[in-house]
């Protein structure tokens, strides 16, 4: 890598353009004519600074403020973009060698990239617990130097945006699963790796969108990089997949799919120096590229878990009254409830061991709360409520959830939200008007309504978006209707086919991971069902009808997508079915959450973001209970075609992968491993 340091006068041109949705805004930095010197941090209240103006202390941008940037920049300081700040790039960004992100705040803030590159000039860290979500196409050019996550930092990036780091070393402090260092928000997403070394300090799991290596990309340290996305990712042609020594590359797709890591020709490769190569029983096939071995390697493709009776995580911890619905945070670090007949929303806080402690006070809701649903990157939760009304409420993380701006006007008796996955949008189902709504939210104000109501079938009761975004699945208790509807992100949703049939009062529905399926639970017949979509025509359903315990209410879908949670509001149990993607779900735990006068009526279960626990709230006793589902090895028998598998026969030679055993290599092998190449 090229070791390059940047030092440049600060020079900065921000200018708020006349785009069409800004206001105008007042020159209090006019360095059109003279160079203005700025010795102080500077702060933009929608306004701007114009012509070369040097800014030595760096630069804060106010709550909701964007800073737009027009020419070649070398910044000192510190930038403080004050959790929902946008520094927009209009030309790339020269950061110098003391240039550093603030540590004010509690969230983070936003890049604008527009396609251009922020490039360092030193070392960057982005401090513990901040989030920095990268709203468009941007480039981050370490020249040589080391961007350092901070602990439970992330970087977040949003749909249909690429983000390129390159000519650096990224290395993370800690990170949880559910908080990885980089997200993807959804299947839109892209990240682009180049001539670049990660150096892990705990494992890195990638759940969505795409990845792509190109040029050298080194893993270094202990820990492992978890690959559970559903979209294809790629190592380019001339480019090497390193995997050092101590390190993993484990493929555990929430999908049955073992062609998701492709290399683009011959020359692409993955190097595995020391390194583990780890597959579950779905297995992956690796092809027409090149595989290298060296040192000690292990080649485990028995590396998947198999959930069994969960059994319950501390004690019952006491909630408002009458909950309804609870969902976890992404981070998988806190649980929101919203209690019906108290009108209130609460957070609790959960370490993993113990029971739940609730975090700050009860927020006040709308009339009788129905639903309560957190957003995909963790600031916010939207609750919908009896007096139609939707809300928005922000949250830090240490304190009582505040409300956002006012309340929107919904159809009548909302039942349900949904997030969109990229946070941008609300659906939201009337129960008594027969509506679907969508809401478009800017993180600071009121959502609005886009386009106008959608018809649905008759007391819709559930709603649920789709992990691509591109569809909303709704069920309707009277009229016994599954539908799905389109949605382009401009104007009203339509229906895509016709109405499915589930069996009889359909309370609840989910998509799997993938977006390849809905469970449905249906609360008079006491069923579950699974259907199949294909993006076009009508859902059809999988397999047989699974018989229920009394009453289910909810159902959630594993993070991994191999197993179905069931709630059963009557007969106070959850069970637990596994789904494979070919025939009906198979019980494999159930557990009872209490009695008349303990943990009964569980109305909402989920499951927490790294499938080890399961949240559920019990509307009859007023209790919030986590329950671990106690996940072991699969024991199943394993098929070569579901094993590791070298090359494609089925394509021919040109589908081959050269496999390289260097000289001295000790390759241990844990399960099957199947040579297709011809």
């Amino acid at each position: 890598m090229k070791h390059i340091t940047i030092s440049f006068w600060v020079i900065i041109n921000i200018i708020f353009l006349g785009l069409s949705s800004l206001s105008a805004t007042t020159i209090i930095l006019d360095g059109t004519t003279n160079p203005v010197y700025q010795n102080t941090n500077f702060v933009f209240h929608s306004n701007e600074a114009k012509g070369f103006v040097r800014l030595n202390a760096g630069f804060t941008v106010t709550q909701s403020s964007s800073a737009y940037l027009d020419t070649f920049i070398a910044v000192s300081g510190g930038i403080d973009l004050r959790d929902t700040g946008t520094l927009d790039l209009l030309s790339d960004l020269f950061l110098s060698s003391h240039f550093t992100f603030s540590n004010n705040g509690l969230i983070g803030g936003r890049i604008n990239g527009r396609g251009n590159t922020l490039h360092l000039g030193g070392d960057l860290t982005l401090p513990a617990n901040r989030l920095l979500q990268i709203i468009s196409d941007a480039v981050i050019d370490g020249h040589g130097h080391i961007l350092t996550i901070g602990a439970e930092g992330q970087i977040l990036v949003d749909t249909n945006t690429t983000l390129t780091l390159q000519n650096m070393t990224i290395k993370n402090i800690v990170n949880s699963e559910n908080r990885p260092m980089i997200r993807i928000m959804d299947q839109t997403g892209k990240l682009a790796l180049k001539n670049l070394t990660m150096d892990l300090g705990c494992d890195f799991v990638f759940k969505n969108g795409q990845l792509f290596i190109h040029d050298d990309v080194i893993v270094t340290g202990t820990s492992k990089i978890s690959y559970k996305s559903t979209m294809t990712s790629y190592i380019d042609n001339n480019s090497t997949w390193y995997f050092g020594p101590n390190t993993s590359l484990q493929y555990y797709p929430s999908a049955q799919w073992k062609d998701l890591i492709w290399m683009k020709d011959s020359t692409s490769s993955l190097f595995l120096d020391g390194a583990s190569l780890l597959a579950t029983s779905t297995g992956i096939r690796l092809t027409q590229g090149r595989l290298f071995l060296d040192n000690l390697v292990t080649l485990s493709s028995m590396s998947g878990q198999q959930a069994t009776t969960p059994t319950q995580v501390g004690g019952n911890a006491s909630t408002g009254n009458q909950p309804l619905s609870v969902d976890w945070s992404p981070d998988g670090r806190f649980m929101a409830v919203i209690n019906n007949t108290d009108n209130t929303l609460q957070i609790f806080g959960f370490n993993g061991t113990s029971t739940p402690m609730q975090v700050g006070g009860n927020a006040t809701t709308g009339i009788l709360p129905n639903s309560v649903a957190w957003s995909p990157d963790g600031r916010f939760l939207a609750v919908v409520n009896t007096n139609n009304t939707l809300q928005i409420f922000s949250f830090n993380g240490a304190s009582t959830p505040t409300q956002v701006d006012g309340n929107a006007t919904t159809g009548t008796f909302p039942n349900s939200v949904s997030w969109s996955p990229n946070g941008r949008f609300l659906a939201v189902v009337n129960y008594s008007s027969n509506t679907l709504q969508i809401f478009k939210f800017n993180g600071t104000s009121t959502p609005t309504q886009v386009g106008g109501n959608t018809t649905t079938g008759n007391q819709p009761f559930a709603v649920d978006w789709s992990p691509n975004g591109r569809f909303v699945a709704v069920v309707n208790y009277s009229s016994n209707t599954l539908q799905i509807f389109s949605f382009n992100g401009t104007s009203t949703p339509t229906q895509v086919g016709s109405s499915t049939p589930p069996n009889a009062k359909p309370t609840s529905v989910d998509w799997s991971p993938d977006g390849r399926f809905l469970a449905v639970v249906n609360t008079t017949s006491g069923v579950l069902q699974v259907f199949g979509f294909n993006g076009t025509n009508t859902p059809t359903q999988v397999g047989a009808t699974n018989v229920l315990a009394a009453t289910p209410f909810s159902v959630s879908w594993s993070p991994d997508g191999r197993f179905i949670l069931v709630t059963n509001r009557d007969s106070f149990t959850l069970q637990i079915f596994s789904f494979l993607g070919k025939s009906f779900p198979k019980l494999v735990g159930s557990v009872a959450t209490g009695s008349p006068t303990s943990g009964s009526g569980p109305v909402s279960g989920v499951w927490s973001p790294d499938g080890r626990f399961i949240a559920v709230v019990n509307n009859g006793t007023s209790t919030l209970q986590v329950y671990n589902t106690n996940a072991v090895a699969d024991s199943p028998k394993q098929a070569f075609s579901n094993s590791i598998v070298f090359g494609n026969s089925a394509l021919g030679a040109s589908a081959n992968l050269n496999v390289h055993v260097l000289g001295g290599a000790n390759v241990v092998i844990d399960g099957k491993v199947l040579d297709e190449s011809v």
